[in-house]
């Protein structure tokens, strides 16, 4: 059976332990960096997932 695709998931553990696909965008955020590009942050905060984010929206924290 194929890897499934986390969305959201915070543990690498959690990752490693159910399977699923992981994208190192390391490459990616040096790449970002050095060029000095500009970034638009997302809705959520660090290390926060999207569903955290929307249930934090709901509740007006």
């Amino acid at each position: 059976m194929g890897k499934t695709i986390s969305i959201g998931a915070q543990s690498f553990e959690f990752i490693r332990k159910n399977n699923y696909f992981f994208i190192d965008e390391t490459g990616f955020v040096k790449e970002w960096w050095e060029n000095g590009d500009a970034v638009t942050p997302g809705k959520g905060r660090i290390g926060e997932s999207r569903s955290q984010a929307d249930e934090r929206r709901r509740k007006g924290s």
